[in-house]
C-alpha cells in the first residue's frame, strides 16, 4: 500500500529525475520539454527533430525584404569567432581518423572561451560549449592535463547529448537561454547526433537536412556550430573536399568547411583547408606535437589562385617567359612547342581564354582570331599587370 501524503505536495524529484541527458563539467541540470512531439504535443514520425520553439500558426511564413529596404538597413558587423577562419552559421571540420580533430577542437574551445589567438588567429571571447560524444571526462582531463596548467569556467564540457531526432535542439536551445554568452558549439562528432533516414529520403537530401536544421538553430541564435566529421578513403590531390565521407549536401547546408589533410602522420604535418560563404579560400600549414598544434605558415592568395590555373597554362606562361618575342600558330604547334600535356587542341583556346586575366598578369596577352578553318593564336608579351579579373576575355584580332 501507498504511503499517504499528509501535507498535500508531491514528494520532491529527484536529482536523477531533474537532470537532462546533457551533463556538463559545470553539472548543469535542466528540465526539457519532452522529446519526440510538437509545439502542440502531437507525436512526431520517427526521425523528425524536435522543434526549439513553439511555431505559432498564424504567422506568415515567407518573410520578405524589398531591395532597397536592404540598402537602407543598418547592417550588422559580421562576428569572427576566429579570424578569417569562423563566423557564424554551421561549419564542418572533417579530417582523417586519428588525425588530432578532437585535440584542435578542444584547444579551439579553449582559445575561443579565453580570447586567446588559435593558430596565430585573433579570436572572439565568448562562452563555449565542448559536446566530446566519443569521449568520457576522464580522457578530457588528460588531454587538459598536458594543454594547460589553468583553464577557464567559460569552457563547458558534456560527454552526453540527444540526438536530432529526440530533442539535440530543445537542450541546445534551453542551455544557451541559461548561458546568453554561447558564441561557440562544438559538436564532436557530428555522426553521434543524426538519425538514420528513411526509406523514401535520399542520402542528399537527409545530409542537407540535418545540417540545415543546426544551421536553422545556429543563425537564429546569431552563434557558430562546428561538426566534427570524418572522411572517406577516396583520394583527390586537386580537391581535398571531395574526400567529405557523404554526400555534397553537406557542404550545400554548410556556412564554413574545414578540412585537415594529414601529410606525414609521423612527424604531425598537416595542412588546412578552408571554405565557405562568408571567408576568403584559407590554407594554413600545420603541425600537431602531442596535444597542442602550431601554425608554420599561411599559403598566399597569389599561390591559391595559381594553383586553381591549368597546367597547361603555366606551361604557355613559361614557354613565353624563355622568348624575346611574340608567338603566331595553330592550337597543335603551341601544344607541341609548349609541351603542353593536359590539353587537346579544341579545348587550349578555352583554356587560355578562360585565364587571359592570370596570362595578364604574367606578362602574356592571349588574342585569338579565325583564319581559313581554324583559329590561330596569339600571344603576345606584356608587362605583367596588377591582380584583376579573369572573366575580361581575350583581344580579337583583326
Amino acid at each position: 500500500m501507498k504511503p499517504q501524503n499528509t501535507n498535500g505536495r508531491q514528494p520532491a524529484k529527484t536529482d536523477a529525475q531533474n537532470c537532462s541527458s546533457l551533463i556538463c563539467c559545470k553539472d548543469q541540470c535542466s528540465d526539457f520539454p519532452e522529446s519526440g512531439t510538437d509545439a502542440d504535443g502531437e507525436k512526431l514520425p520517427r526521425g523528425a527533430a524536435s522543434p526549439s520553439r513553439p511555431r505559432n500558426k498564424h504567422a506568415p511564413s515567407l518573410i520578405c525584404k524589398t531591395a532597397q529596404q536592404l540598402l537602407e538597413e543598418p547592417r550588422e558587423e559580421r562576428r569572427w569567432v576566429v579570424d578569417r577562419l569562423l563566423s557564424g552559421g554551421v561549419a564542418l571540420l572533417v579530417a582523417d581518423p586519428k588525425t588530432g580533430k578532437s585535440l584542435f577542437s578542444l584547444a579551439m574551445g579553449k582559445a575561443v572561451s579565453e580570447g586567446q589567438t588559435f593558430l596565430g588567429l585573433e579570436t572572439t571571447k565568448c562562452q563555449v560549449l565542448y559536446l566530446s560524444l566519443e569521449d568520457c571526462f576522464d580522457r578530457i582531463q588528460d588531454r587538459l592535463f598536458d594543454l594547460t596548467d589553468e583553464a577557464t569556467d567559460d569552457l563547458f564540457i558534456s560527454v552526453r547529448a540527444k540526438t536530432l531526432g529526440t530533442g539535440l535542439l530543445d537542450e541546445l536551445d534551453e542551455f544557451v537561454k541559461e548561458h546568453p554568452n554561447v558564441g561557440l558549439i562544438i559538436i564532436d562528432t557530428f555522426q553521434k547526433v543524426r538519425e538514420g533516414r528513411g526509406n523514401t529520403e535520399t542520402l542528399y537530401s537527409a545530409d542537407y537536412a540535418d545540417v540545415g536544421k543546426i544551421k536553422d538553430f545556429a543563425d537564429d541564435r546569431k552563434l557558430a556550430v562546428v561538426l566534427i566529421h570524418h572522411t572517406r578513403k577516396m583520394q583527390d590531390p586537386s580537391n581535398p573536399f571531395a574526400r567529405i565521407s557523404g554526400s555534397n549536401g553537406l557542404m550545400g547546408a554548410a556556412d564554413t568547411t574545414i578540412m585537415l589533410t594529414q601529410q606525414n602522420k609521423f612527424a604531425g604535418d598537416t595542412v588546412l583547408h578552408a571554405t565557405g560563404r562568408d571567408i576568403a579560400p584559407l590554407e594554413m600549414k600545420l603541425r600537431r606535437k602531442g596535444v597542442r598544434w602550431e601554425c608554420l605558415g599561411i599559403t598566399s592568395e597569389e599561390e591559391l589562385v595559381a594553383r586553381a590555373v591549368p597546367q597547361c597554362v603555366h606551361r604557355v606562361i613559361g614557354f613565353m617567359a624563355a622568348r624575346n618575342e611574340d608567338w603566331k600558330g595553330n592550337a597543335t604547334t603551341l601544344i607541341e612547342v609548349a609541351g603542353i600535356e593536359d590539353a587537346s587542341e579544341r579545348v587550349i583556346n578555352k583554356k587560355l581564354n578562360e585565364h587571359c586575366g592570370f596570362l595578364r598578369r604574367n606578362g602574356v596577352e592571349y588574342g585569338s582570331s579565325r583564319c581559313s578553318n581554324s583559329r590561330r593564336i596569339t600571344l603576345k608579351k606584356v608587362e605583367p599587370e596588377s591582380k584583376g579579373n579573369d572573366s575580361s576575355g581575350a583581344k580579337e584580332d583583326s
